[in-house]
């Protein structure tokens, strides 16, 4: 079997990919891009784990014990549950494009709308622009959803709930056992 590839591999990899996908605009070099990005999302995942597992296992230990977590227990759980929905949140930087390109869409779209049913140019237009906004709703929902998510996390991280926590506990456990293949 293979050794897994490094981080430095992947990249390499990423770079050469990106290149032969936007010069090309070949899906197949874009989808082999795409893959590799999540290969390295993926190692990164696994490298957290790996540098957090024995506090974490500490934690779950504590949490199943009922004893009150630490400020660095509750920074490291945090890291471990939401770590990279917070980093992505507060390091993304399209949002701010995103609304304004689905207002200009919207707008546009409200536009051709009078007049497309009798224009059939008109009507293609119209389906161009759902496209368009097709194309960037998905982004701007799951930067609100990994919002969300970071919201939810912290508000129910105040709580001390038992079973919650032996929840929790459970949680770390399962996703920290070695994978059978």
């Amino acid at each position: 079997m293979a050794p897994e590839p490094s981080f430095p591999e992947l990249i390499a990899r990423a770079r050469s990919l990106t290149e032969r996908c936007l010069d090309s605009d070949a899906p197949e070099e874009c989808g082999l891009l795409d893959q590799t990005i999540r290969d390295i999302d993926g190692l990164a995942r696994e490298a957290i784990q790996h540098r957090l597992a024995d506090d974490l296992l500490r934690i779950a230990d504590k949490l199943d014990a009922g004893v009150r977590l630490t400020p660095d227990d509750e920074r490291n759980l945090e890291l471990f549950a939401i770590g990279n929905a917070a980093t992505y949140v507060s390091e993304e930087n399209n949002v701010d494009d995103w609304k304004t390109e689905i207002h200009r869409l919207m707008d546009e779209l409200h536009d051709v709308a009078t007049i497309a049913e009798s224009n059939l140019d008109r009507m293609l237009h119209l389906r161009a622009l759902c496209r368009d906004a097709m194309g960037v709703l998905p982004d701007l929902l799951h930067w609100m959803e990994e919002k969300d998510r970071i919201a939810r996390f912290r508000e129910g991280a105040n709580g001390h709930d038992p079973e919650r926590s032996r929840t929790i506990a459970r949680f770390i456990r399962e996703t920290l056992r070695p994978k059978t293949d």
